[in-house]
């Protein structure tokens, strides 16, 4: 068989805790190091079988869409266990039948009509965030989006007010990314201070997707939000049955957590980006609608700007930077072979920065995606491709747009930090400190 070149088995115990050292502490330098060593796939003994780690857009497009049939999702491995912990069985983590199902059911919910009647709460929300910030004041805009696109997310799967549990998801989210590293290595059952942390951050926020699925559940009144819809959806082309209470939850964890941290963090990126290239910001705020006029759905067409700006930042920072397959059968993705049972990594941030598809890759362009494209189909891919294409896609660009639209026309953001923010592969790409920023007059 013919297969990748790579690093080789670790030969002795010090070589493995070397490895997971570095893939627990820097796994972007690690990765970027073995492109640069073995090509654009590379090949490494994993637990008997092997692990396949790949950036071409030729190679991911066979993974994801022309071969995906060969593969499924990854079950096992560090990082795919504390995602199901987290998610449970929701669409994420889904397979088969069972992924198929939840798919019919869920995809009339988020119907671009009914997504689009949801673009005045975002916007009041971005206003009301925006306006408590005060000038001069320095605050940690991560944290500020993360808690705003939280209290969107949750007005629109439960038309219910955040307040009372902004802190105890954001704690939980926190909890997670405390958990990675040395967390994901160790056993379960070992009392490492941040999986504690974690497990107990998730019973929290069960409870309250719990409680809010039995109230509306006992409620007989029913609302345009998306757990009214779910729970009347039935499987009319299936089994014509309903979600289950515990299905309901992992769906909505997974909407809950996907819906708010992609967003908040994409918008992140974007804030940054924008401070450190003015001319750039100012080139965005020249298409912003004057201030006596409101923003909403009718905004979008002339928003073209605001939407390649948070497009760019995307193929920089992309929210999902990794996603892992698992081959089912022995498979050949480009000139090697893949056997099946092994594990494949899809590096998007490193397809993103090549620069074969993205000439001047670090440089922040947003003009790129106003012209015409000029890369492989599969060289951009912040949402995965083929059939497990991220559902809330269109939701997510409709949302982040008008929150930077909006935020932008009433604050201007500064970083002040003197050294730039470091990422963190977490459940998202998210900055490892807090993103600190003065709130200055537009």
């Amino acid at each position: 068989m013919n297969f990748p070149p790579g690093p080789g088995a670790h030969r002795n115990p010090i070589e493995t805790v070397r490895y997971f050292r570095e893939i627990t502490s820097d796994p972007f330098g690690l990765v970027e190091r073995r492109f640069e060593a073995f090509g654009d796939m590379y090949y490494a003994p994993l637990r008997g079988t092997g692990l396949y780690v790949m950036r071409h857009p030729d190679h991911l497009d066979e993974v994801l869409r022309t071969k995906g049939k060969s593969f499924e999702k990854t079950q096992s491995g560090f990082a795919a266990r504390r995602i199901k912990q987290l998610l449970g069985d929701g669409l994420v983590n889904a397979e088969g039948e069972h992924w198929r199902r939840h798919r019919r059911m869920i995809n009339p919910a988020l119907g671009r009509t009914r997504i689009e009647s949801y673009a005045p709460t975002i916007v009041d929300y971005t206003t009301q965030q925006a306006q408590g910030w005060k000038l001069g004041q320095t605050v940690d805009v991560a944290r500020g989006l993360t808690s705003l696109t939280l209290q969107i997310v949750t007005k629109v799967l439960f038309d219910n007010d955040a307040g009372p549990h902004v802190e105890r998801v954001h704690g939980a989210m926190q909890a997670f990314r405390d958990s990675q590293g040395l967390g994901m290595v160790l056993p379960d059952w070992m009392p490492y201070g941040p999986n504690k942390r974690f497990d107990a951050a998730l019973v929290a926020v069960n409870e309250i997707i719990d409680e809010m699925i039995d109230d509306r559940r006992k409620s007989s009144e029913r609302g345009d939000d998306l757990l009214s819809t779910l729970v009347e959806a039935v499987d009319a082309e299936g089994d014509g049955g309903g979600l289950s209470n515990e299905e309901l939850r992992d769906e909505l964890l997974t909407m809950f957590f996907a819906g708010h941290e992609t967003t908040s963090n994409a918008l992140v990126w974007t804030l940054y980006l924008l401070s450190q290239n003015p001319e750039i910001e100012s080139w965005v705020r020249e298409e912003l609608p004057p201030s006596e006029q409101k923003i909403g759905i009718e905004s979008l067409p002339g928003l073209k700007r605001c939407q390649a700006a948070i497009e760019e930042a995307m193929r920089l920072f992309p929210p999902v930077c990794v996603i892992s397959r698992t081959a089912k059968e022995d498979v050949r993705i480009g000139e090697f072979d893949v056997t099946a049972g092994s594990e494949v990594l899809a590096w998007f941030y490193f397809t993103h920065r090549d620069e074969r598809w993205f000439p001047d890759p670090l440089a922040y362009n947003p003009q790129r995606f106003l012209d015409e494209p000029t890369w492989p189909k599969a060289a951009y891919m912040p949402f995965g491709a083929g059939q497990r294409t991220c559902i809330g896609k269109h939701f997510a660009l409709m949302e982040a747009t008008l929150i930077l639209a909006e935020l932008m026309r009433q604050v201007r953001l500064e970083y002040v930090d003197d050294r730039p923010p470091d990422p963190v592969l977490a459940i998202t790409l998210a900055p490892r400190r807090p993103m600190r920023m003065r709130i200055c007059q537009v």
